[in-house]
């Protein structure tokens, strides 16, 4: 102890002094400067005081009496005031104490309470217990020394974000708001090591970043924790706490706890004096589905240098609805029912995932109101972006697109990199015939340049099932022939070369057909199209649409079709007239083509229902659609509307069409309509 000066006033006694420094095992005080007034105004300032292994520091300490009483055997000190700065953050407080001498040597002080004990020639134990408002709460503080001193720290009521503001503590890095009410129950023990323990509650927890990539709202959590110093400044810990409410989002992962049962988290590790935070081992419960552990490693500025996943338990069943659902539907899969098991891990080094491997177990999934879908999907994924991944290989049973079904196959893979590449040639059945994949490669995934190349071939698929699988009008013929390449950039995929489609006795040709969002929302696909030598009869026949004979040719320029319903084409379809080929028309197939065209046939309806077919020279039909509307044409002008039909022979039966714009839908409802119907009859 180093005295610097002290003095005594006579008439009313004063005491006062100052001493430069005290300093006890774990503690040291500087600058100490007292003046006591018995029964008068007396105070005692600290300049600092440190204490060992405590992290904050405390300055410019204050404790002043209003009235110092002193008697006999007893003293005490009324309406007490104490005040200091934590961190060179201000805090303020009051207290009251009472206080004895005697042989046993304690002493006590308390804030609103009081003590005394026998008294003593010096000083040897201290019992204090002080309460503070704080952050519109209150904590309450005892402490006592003796044998192994001992902090006990009760708070209720406090509100993070003003316990944040008063406290030399930032905001988690990217968080722009943390607010919530704080409790907590802590007991630490002071001394070479210290040691705290106990257990706190967080109610009405929400927080937002920047980005608004993770937010919280009305989470409620419970937990405990302890933790110890150790003699490099560093400390373990180990924290355990239970989710029971409220809504978080990580990006693109959104949870809602109050639907489900309590989520349990459990956390040990270190922190370095370097201050690198080691994770030795987290778990997530919620005890039934899902069951995911591992370690972490966090730099000091709380970016994430490693990071590992062991999955031992994840049930699609309840999992995906309950953690899954909200990531699912950000990659347009709505409404998805799951069942099965994905065990396996992850790795994430400094904040990229470097390395992943799955099991699937029996994997059921359909989404999208059915649209797509895999049943019993079963293999193993193994992913590396090292590139020194192991071979993957996946099989199912059937997957769905759509109203299409893909029958059972096994493929094997590579996946590494930012490459994934099919190791062996894959078979997709579908229907009657299938896809030969000889070559698929995807390259530069993750990146705004990503890569797809495929070469194979179209095992003869018939088109009647295909139609009847899409539900689309029902074509006769065979889909089928080599695909030469296939260039997917940017979620658009472009093929290379033409798409021929041998149907009804001619051939159907797809030119610079491109695909877009194939796999996503509103999918989209462009061509032009060539129509070659297609048998009339064939095809009429196909659509009950009434007996055509004849030779069709035409072009769809510009067909684009969105979510595969057509929005925009050029079409031209006609017949011959050169073709040296029989051209009749059914009386059916009449009528169908007059109510098309909004016209009538040239001739009245006692004479058609005499003849069964007529002669033609030529018929055809143009469209122009764009929003909706058909711009409609024929083979030629016929006055104030256009020739549908254009008559030969006896009878002569011309057909002409007046509307000229006809709404789009109306004019399919009147296709379906002539192709759903029983057949003609001519009364």
């Amino acid at each position: 102890m180093l005295l610097s000066q002290s003095g005594m006033a006579l008439g009313q006694l004063t005491l006062s002094g100052s001493v430069a420094e005290l300093a006890g095992a774990d503690w040291r005080a500087r600058q100490i400067d007292w003046e006591l007034i018995p029964n008068g105004e007396s105070s005692v300032n600290i300049g600092t005081l440190g204490i060992s292994n405590m992290p904050a520091s405390l300055s410019e300490i204050s404790l002043r009496c209003a009235k110092l009483a002193l008697a006999r055997d007893v003293g005490g000190c009324v309406a007490g005031e104490l005040t200091f700065r934590l961190d060179e953050r201000p805090v303020q407080g009051r207290w009251d104490a009472s206080f004895g001498t005697g042989g046993n040597a304690s002493a006590s002080v308390s804030a609103d309470g009081s003590a005394s004990g026998p008294p003593r020639e010096a000083v040897s134990a201290l019992q204090a217990s002080l309460t503070l408002p704080l952050a519109g709460g209150e904590v309450s503080v005892e402490f006592e020394t003796g044998t192994q001193p001992t902090l006990m720290a009760r708070a209720n009521g406090l509100r993070l974000d003003e316990l944040l503001s008063q406290l030399p503590v930032a905001l988690p890095a990217g968080l722009t708001a943390l607010n919530g009410d704080v409790a907590f129950d802590l007991t630490a023990t002071l001394g070479s090591k210290l040691r705290v323990n106990g257990s706190w509650t967080v109610g009405d927890l929400g927080f937002d970043s920047l980005d608004g990539s993770r937010a919280g709202a009305g989470l409620k959590l419970r937990g405990e924790l302890t933790f110890e110093s150790g003699e490099d400044k560093g400390m373990t810990f180990e924290a355990s706490a239970v989710i029971e409410g409220g809504e978080l989002l990580v990006d693109p992962a959104y949870v809602s706890f109050s639907e489900l049962p309590d989520v349990e988290l459990t956390v040990a590790g270190r922190r370095n004096s370097a201050g690198t935070t080691s994770i030795d081992r987290w778990q997530i419960s919620d005890g039934d589905s899902v069951t995911v552990s591992g370690e972490a490693r966090l730099a000091g500025e709380g970016t994430v240098e490693l990071l590992t996943a062991q999955v031992d338990r994840f049930r699609l069943a309840e999992a995906y609805p309950r953690f899954l659902s909200a990531a699912g539907e950000s990659f347009g899969l709505e409404e998805v029912a799951a069942s099965g098991e994905i065990l396996g891990g992850l790795r994430v080094e400094n904040g990229a995932l470097s390395h992943v491997s799955l099991i699937f177990e029996t994997v059921d999934f359909i989404s999208n109101q059915e649209h797509f879908g895999a049943s019993r999907l079963r293999g193993f994924v193994d992913y590396s972006l090292a590139g020194d991944s192991a071979d993957s290989n996946l099989s199912w049973d059937s997957l769905r697109y759509y109203t299409l079904l893909i029958g059972a196959a096994d493929s094997r893979f590579f996946a590494g990199g930012r490459q994934v590449l099919l190791l062996d040639p894959l078979f997709l059945p579908v229907l009657d015939g299938g896809l030969q994949v000889d070559e698929l490669a995807l390259n530069d995934l993750g990146t705004d340049q990503v890569a797809m190349d495929f070469r194979g071939e179209l095992k003869p698929v018939a088109l009647d099932q295909i139609t009847r699988a899409l539900d689309w009008p029902v074509l006769n013929g065979t889909l089928g022939g080599t695909i030469p390449q296939v260039r997917l950039r940017n979620q658009v995929v472009e093929v290379g070369g033409n798409v021929v489609v041998d149907v009804f006795g001619g051939t159907v040709t797809m030119e610079q057909l491109r695909l877009e969002r194939l796999f996503g929302v509103l999918p989209t696909l462009s061509a032009n199209v060539q129509i070659q030598d297609i048998d009339l009869e064939q095809m009429t026949g196909a659509f009950s649409f009434g007996k055509i004979e004849g030779v069709l040719r035409g072009s769809v320029d510009g067909l684009r079709l969105l979510n595969w319903r057509p929005v925009a084409f050029d079409l031209d379809l006609h017949t011959d007239p050169d073709a040296g080929v029989r051209r009749r028309i059914s009386q059916r197939a009449v009528d169908n083509l007059s109510s098309i065209g909004g016209g009538a046939a040239a001739l009245g309806s006692t004479v058609l229902k005499i003849f069964d077919d007529f002669g033609y020279q030529q018929l055809g039909l143009t469209c122009v659609l764009r929003n909706n509307t058909c711009d409609m044409g024929g083979v030629g002008d016929a006055g104030n509307g256009y020739f549908l039909v254009r008559g030969s022979g006896i009878p002569r039966i011309d057909i002409k069409g007046f509307s000229r714009r006809v709404d789009w839908p109306q004019l399919v409802r009147r296709l379906q309509a002539a192709t759903e119907s029983g057949p003609a009859s001519v009364e």
